[in-house]
């Protein structure tokens, strides 16, 4: 059976181009639909493929202007937003909305577009000091899990790196690549500046490890003869650097840079459940820890890949890592099913790099996916498809990889690579003509397809209308909810193909009504929007989605997002939150 995203999607799928470590995918900002499908007007998908097109990675550089606090390792030409973004922008808004930037989100296409915010070289918002400005781009990055980014961008921006508010996540960012030797002298030093708790924290850490133990209980005794609120789990790890045997971390809810340094210190065993609700950061840093038992790390770097915050390369190393018997190598399906979780998809990756023809590669990805989604959810779902979308791009579309179209279609849409699905799209509506489990798929991801590509998917009306009697008849969702979301990214998009669904749910209770027609949310985001102020835009429509992402947005916050950035140019990024959001609401 096609792996297909399954109504509900609990986390949104990754639907954006990842960028490598230190670099991104090169975007122009248009409101153009992502990619003119090849060939799904012919009647035979045989012919007139287009050779595959791999999106050019950008070697992040220092820019010699804007300096200080609007440097950045990013200009228009490699893809960042325009230099003048912060034009008339509101400093009171950005001042409020900068710290808050959503970092726990599982949207890869929130996550994508707030680092081309952030690495933006652009002049900072009148009347906010520059350090302040750096500080705060600086610690989203790190929060982001994109620590060479913001090592990139700390070397563009010149002696402002030795400012307490920059200094601090260039300390976080030291602590969750392990390198306390280098971080703890910089924390002896802003603490001379900002003597907060967590600082004092970190300095009591730093003499655990340098062996000032009587110091660390000195200060310690302080923390608590003033009345600070320390955490029980801070206490816990520092009891384990002192010594003591036998602590575990069975969640990571909390855990921050300082927290993860002093457990991974102490070698305290975390546990491959904790990493579920870990910080990307955490997560990233966790998976990449080669003294850590794999147990962990392929949890860790499924969840980090689902959330754009680490190269699914890396991933792909790390299922290389786990070692199988020959006896297991050679029954790859059946033992994978009996293994189970992350170690069972490391079997079939590795399976499906050493397959001698590209069926049998496509039936162990098949196997793979399903694998992904039965065990272990949309978010390895999400992992795996990004790691194998390299290689589904790669495979020859012929009719005798037909039977797989679907599963690739919907694995690169979620793995965020369209242009590759569209690629496939034909050889999936021609098997559509004659196989009835091949028809469902398409008119299953139909709209979606629309939302990629616009009207170079041509709808005389039917298709919307056959996708919404497809989801009416499913008993164990809300169909209309699902319809109301679809509606208002559509209308957000500018796409005449919602026509058809607004008849049914123009004739729904007063909310539907309203969650339809209303097409203006945020008056904040439709206000600068409409006055082009692109950096503001950009910034309140990360804050309106929040951590919940699009999966977790109504219809009316997403049509006012996905309209707003497109208003402002930025069309691609609006149609890739689209489809995340279409997914996550019964794709």
């Amino acid at each position: 059976m096609t792996v297909l995203p399954i109504s509900r999607l609990a986390l949104a799928v990754s639907l954006c181009l990842l960028w490598p470590t230190g670099a991104v995918w090169a975007q122009s900002d248009s409101n153009e639909p992502l990619f003119i499908i090849p060939g799904f007007d012919q009647e035979s998908t045989g012919q007139g493929v287009p050779e595959n097109m791999v999106a050019p990675e950008v070697e992040i550089e220092a820019l010699t202007a804007p300096s200080g606090g609007g440097a950045g390792t990013l200009d228009a030409a490699s893809g960042g937003l325009p230099s003048d973004m912060w034009r008339d922008a509101d400093p009171a808004i950005a001042q409020a909305l900068l710290p808050n930037i959503p970092t726990s989100t599982d949207s890869a296409a929130m996550n994508r577009l707030a680092g081309r915010l952030l690495l933006s070289a652009a002049e900072p918002p009148r009347a906010i000091d520059p350090a302040e400005f750096l500080g705060y781009r600086v610690d989203r990055l790190v929060a982001l899990g994109r620590g060479e980014d913001a090592e990139a961008l700390l070397s563009s921006a010149g002696n402002l790196t030795r400012e307490p508010a920059v200094m601090g996540p260039r300390i976080n960012q030291m602590l969750l690549e392990g390198d306390v030797a280098n971080a703890c002298p910089l924390i002896r030093e802003i603490l001379r500046a900002d003597d907060g708790i967590y600082w004092q924290e970190a300095m009591i850490f730093c003499q655990r490890i340098d062996g000032q133990d009587a110091q660390a209980d000195l200060g310690l005794s302080l923390l608590r003869d003033q009345g600070a609120d320390i955490s029980p789990l801070f206490l816990r790890l520092d009891r384990a650097v002192r010594g003591e045997p036998g602590a575990t971390l069975d969640s990571l809810a909390g855990v921050d840079p300082l927290l993860l340094a002093m457990a991974l210190q102490a070698d305290v065993a975390i546990l491959p459940a904790a990493v579920s609700d870990g910080e990307p950061a955490v997560l990233a840093a966790l998976s990449q820890d080669q003294d850590l038992a794999l147990e962990t790390r392929l949890p860790a770097g499924e969840i980090a890949v689902a959330q754009a915050v680490l190269d699914p390369a890396e991933l792909g190393a790390i299922y290389d890592q786990v070692t199988f018997t020959d006896v297991e190598r050679a029954n790859p399906l059946s033992t994978a099913q009996k293994i189970g979780g992350p170690k069972g998809r490391s079997l079939l990756y590795q399976a499906g790099q050493t397959q001698p023809t590209e069926t049998a590669r496509a039936e162990v990805y098949r196997a793979l996916l399903a694998n992904a989604l039965a065990d272990g959810g949309v978010v390895s779902y999400a992992a795996i498809a990004r790691v194998i979308a390299p290689d589904l791009s790669t495979l020859r579309l012929t009719p005798e990889l037909a039977w797989f179209a679907g599963d690739a279609v919907a694995a690169l849409l979620v793995a965020g690579d369209p242009e590759a699905a569209a690629r496939w799209w034909p050889l999936l509506e021609d098997r559509a003509r004659s196989d009835g489990t091949a028809l469902a798929e398409s008119q299953t991801l139909w709209p979606l397809m629309r939302m990629a590509f616009g009207e170079q998917l041509p709808d005389d009306g039917e298709r919307m209308k056959v996708w919404w009697e497809q989801i009416a008849a499913d008993t164990e969702n809300d169909p209309r909810a699902r319809g109301e979301v679809y509606a208002a990214l559509l209308t957000g998009l500018d796409d005449a193909a919602v026509d058809p669904l607004l008849p049914e749910l123009l004739s729904g209770p007063q909310e539907s009504r309203e969650a339809v027609q209303k097409t203006v949310l945020i008056d904040a985001m439709i206000r600068s929007a409409r006055t082009q102020q692109i950096g503001q835009t950009v910034l309140v429509a990360l804050v309106v989605l929040g951590n919940g992402g699009p999966s977790g947005a109504d219809a009316v916050t997403l049509g006012a997002v996905v309209s707003a950035l497109r208003e402002v140019g930025l069309g691609q990024d609006a149609r890739l939150i689209a489809l995340e959001a279409a997914f996550a609401n019964g794709a």
